[in-house]
């Protein structure tokens, strides 16, 4: 497993890197024995060596989404803003559950993150259809669609570093805050306090607007992409 560890630039960053090999994966684990949990027992030999462990799955269902969904804790879903996208929600929390009640008891959908958003009807009628789909689940903030995420893509660099100041770099902060204030991972930024900036600098938060914010998120903000009805991560990067 340490063999294929890849360190970054960004402090206390390390990434897994996949390759064209991943595509005959689900192929060769069909006959392994436990295939679901093939992952999870690799991530077993690292999971004390990290605070946080994010695995970015691909948009599918299969064999290795189902081996994503056994090794984690919980769930963040990314959702475009996009009628085709409620398909895939519907999809995706049929097999969640499943994991839940056959393999992963633990399994928790953490919330819902509204992405590739356009001030659209369309756009604004697909948020409004999650909001009923998942009350008290879906980030207050949502991810605007941007060139900035691909040109940061090509630069090699999360976009709160590629382009610090830009609209949706900000949003990516704000969803780090929320998922700190919800206590998604308050137990792990308990933790790195005394570490040093470990998590902070990741998240890019520091502890007092944490202390600022976390009372204030008991009044949940209006969400700026559902204004017109109501007047959702690996994150963050």
């Amino acid at each position: 497993m340490h063999d294929v560890i890849q360190h970054t630039r960004f402090p206390d960053l390390d990434v897994i890197p996949a390759n064209i090999d991943l595509s005959a994966a689900e192929v060769q684990l069909v006959t392994e024995v436990g295939r679901e949990q093939v992952l999870a027992s690799v991530l077993r030999q690292v999971r004390n060596e990290y605070d946080l462990i994010l695995i970015d799955c691909q948009p599918s269902l299969g064999l290795l989404t189902v081996n994503a969904l056994t090794a984690a804790d919980g769930v963040i879903i990314p959702v475009a803003a996009e009628f085709f996208a409620l398909r895939g929600v519907a999809l995706l929390m049929d097999s969640i559950e499943k994991v839940k009640s056959r393999i992963n008891p633990q399994l928790e959908v953490y919330g819902v993150l509204m992405t590739m958003y356009t001030r659209t009807l369309h756009a604004e009628e697909v948020v409004q259809r999650i909001y009923d789909a998942f009350p008290g689940k879906v980030f207050h903030t949502v991810i605007s669609r941007s060139i900035k995420i691909a040109d940061a893509s090509v630069a090699a660099k999360p976009i709160t570093m590629f382009s610090p100041q830009h609209a949706t770099a900000k949003e990516y902060r704000e969803v780090a805050r929320e998922i700190v204030a919800q206590g998604i991972v308050a137990l792990v930024f308990r933790l790195c306090v005394g570490k040093g900036r470990r998590w902070l600098k990741v998240f890019h938060v520091n502890l007092e607007e944490y202390q600022g914010r976390l009372e204030r998120t008991s009044q949940p903000r209006q969400p700026k992409a559902a204004r017109a009805y109501s007047d959702l991560i690996i994150c963050c990067y």
